[in-house]
């Protein structure tokens, strides 16, 4: 051992210039939920036909549009045309809970197990959690029982995270 770690290990330290916690920076946390959510049912196909999906649902969509039908997109409305359909039903962007978001949009449609087959033999369909992190670190936990509810329906399950980057750090959009 050399007389320079010798001193350090006998070195110690005193508490008593801790810094106090009111002026201590906060960088992140780590770990924990999604900081927000929002959760969709979205079922898409080339040869989509809204009105039949929103009828087997029994619930009005948040929007949809069949294949090469014009319908607008993005925060900047702007027109858009593709050579697929969507129809979709969302939650709003929140902390609330996925699990509760998922429970409240499978309320909303039908129950009958059969129509959610007959849907998803015929088109596909998926429910889409939308994550926002404003760190670098969360995590998404949903229980057996819920993942047995979107077993039973035979549909996917689709996650989009965002990062918290921005148009002036180095992270993409």
């Amino acid at each position: 051992m050399t007389e320079e770690s010798d001193s350090y290990d006998k070195r110690t330290v005193d508490r008593t210039d801790s810094p106090d916690p009111d002026d201590m920076e906060y960088i992140f946390t780590m770990g924990g939920p999604f900081d927000e959510t929002l959760v969709a049912i979205c079922v898409y196909s080339d040869d989509l036909d809204r009105h039949a999906v929103t009828k087997m649902l029994g619930v009005e969509p948040t929007d949809a549009w069949n294949a090469k039908e014009p319908h607008t997109v993005g925060k900047r409305k702007r027109t858009a045309i593709h050579d697929w359909g969507k129809w979709y039903l969302t939650t709003e962007y929140s902390t609330e809970p996925v699990g509760s978001k998922i429970k409240e949009l499978l309320n909303r449609c039908t129950d009958d197990l059969d129509v959610w087959r007959q849907l998803s033999d015929k088109y596909r369909v998926c429910f889409e959690i939308h994550g926002r992190l404003l760190n670098w670190n969360r995590q998404l936990d949903l229980e057996p029982d819920m993942l047995r509810m979107l077993a039973n329906r035979s549909v996917a399950l689709a996650i989009d995270v965002y990062g918290p980057w921005g148009e002036d750090d180095e992270g993409e959009e």
